[in-house]
């Protein structure tokens, strides 16, 4: 027997080496280590089993939990998108409603001859309170049926149409002077004037 049957002999892993054993070179050494080897290799295994059962079960847990908080996740990312779309859906309606109630403020506006009120009460209709835009377009139009019906306040326009019927005195520099020698000139301003404060004149 030479070394390298020894060393084929002695390390099992010898024919991955590229040595082989001698045939019937089994020792009854080699038999105890093979006996060894299977009882080790069987305990080997079945702690690889039961750790592999153990890796198993929290895995299981493990993949139970990520898959619930997968799901968990998926459902509040669906649930924030509905809410995102909800809420685009209220705003887009929002947006409507004070663009109709702002639209029918402008077209009053232009039919009152450019007076800005029905718009400013429609921005405020529109922007400070939660009304429909139909009850407060009603609004709108009820209030400018009544303020049709009263009479209308006097504006520059009607003051200088009043004005322009009077005559305007021309100012003299010498009209109502009165002599200051003159005491019966001086009695006759007086006389005047008392009348005037009675409304006499």
């Amino acid at each position: 027997m030479g070394l390298k049957n020894a060393v084929a002999n002695a390390l099992s892993f010898a024919s991955l080496a590229g040595l082989a054993r001698a045939k019937g070179a089994r020792s009854e050494s080699d038999k105890d280590e093979e006996e060894d080897k299977k009882k080790d290799d069987a305990k080997a295994e079945s702690e690889e089993e039961d750790a592999k059962a153990e890796d198993d079960k929290p895995a299981d847990k493990d993949d139970e939990k990520k898959d619930d908080a997968k799901k968990a996740e998926s459902e509040d990312d669906e649930s924030d998108d509905d809410e995102k779309k909800e809420k685009a859906k209220a705003d887009a309606g929002e947006r409507q409603r004070c663009k109709a109630i702002v639209a029918h403020g402008v077209k009053m506006s232009v039919a009152a001859g450019g007076d800005l009120a029905p718009v400013i009460d429609a921005c405020m209709l529109a922007f400070d309170t939660d009304v429909s835009a139909e009850a407060a377009i009603a609004s709108m139009s009820a209030r400018a049926d009544v303020a049709a019906t009263l009479p209308r306040k006097a504006t520059g326009q009607a003051l200088e149409t009043r004005m322009g019927a009077e005559a305007v005195p021309i100012a003299k520099p010498e009209a109502g002077k009165v002599d200051a020698s003159d005491p019966k000139a001086i009695a006759l301003t007086v006389i005047a004037a008392a009348k005037k404060a009675r409304g006499e004149a």
